[in-house]
Parts: C-alpha cells; structure tokens; sequence
C-alpha cells in the first residue's frame, strides 16, 4: 500500500532548525538542521504513524489536497510525501534484526534493497526543486 500525505516545510531562521508537519495526521511531526534532513525524518515519521494505525486497526483519514495546504500556510513550503508500506516494513524489519545482531542475539542478513538510501522521485508539491522523498 502506498500512502501520500502533504506535509508542510516551516524554517525557523532563528533557531536554524528545520520542522515539518503533516496536518492530516496529529502529532505527525520531525525537526532537522536541513530541509533534506527534517523531510527524511518526516518520510519515517509518516511511515512509522501510519503502521502504527494500520497494526491497531485505526481508520487511517484521507489525504487532504495539497493545494488547501498552500493556501493555509503561505508563508511555508508544501510538499507531498510518498511512503511504501511494503518497503517500510522490509526497512523496520531488518532495523530490528540489526539491532538483534549487535546485541548478539541473532543474524542480521541482508538489508533490503532500496531501504537504506534515501530515493528521489516525483514530488506533487511546490518545493522549489523536484524532488520527493520515498520508502
């Protein structure tokens, strides 16, 4: 299943920090010192709520359209993310096995393909460079 929510970019000069938000999804958030930095960990926060809400049964709300997002929130930057869930799920497991294996408690095998790279692909979104962040 592949889900794509819209996020919002918001840079605080002052701080130097980095925040994205996704409003469809409360409490869906990440920081980072760069752009690229807090959209990654936004791309495994997305991922990471979404499992949660499919593992517990939840109602997973619907994508809001990207526009109102831009409208809303002018003075930031809106982009669209895509997550995997198949892929975010090989990812997650082999996490936990690596951990496992340094602990000493098992083989950690191969990582999947694709998981530990961040790709680029289409983005839906106005970034300002075409890039969009996926599992």
């Amino acid at each position: 299943m592949e889900y794509f929510y819209p996020a919002i970019v918001k840079h605080d000069a002052k701080g130097g920090i980095f925040s994205v938000i996704f409003p469809d999804l409360n409490g869906c958030q990440a920081q980072g010192r760069t752009a690229e930095e807090a959209v990654l960990k936004a791309r495994e926060a997305l991922a990471a709520s979404l499992l949660e809400m499919e593992e517990k049964g939840l109602e997973i709300p619907p994508a809001s359209d990207e526009r109102l997002f831009r409208l809303r929130y002018g003075g930031s930057r809106c982009c669209t993310i895509l997550v995997n869930m198949e892929t975010y799920r090989e990812y997650r497991e082999y996490k936990v096995r690596a951990a496992d294996h340094q602990t000493g408690d098992g083989d950690i095998g191969t990582e999947p393909d694709e998981c530990h790279i961040p790709q680029t692909g289409f983005l839906l979104g106005q970034w300002g460079y075409d890039q969009a962040f996926l599992f």
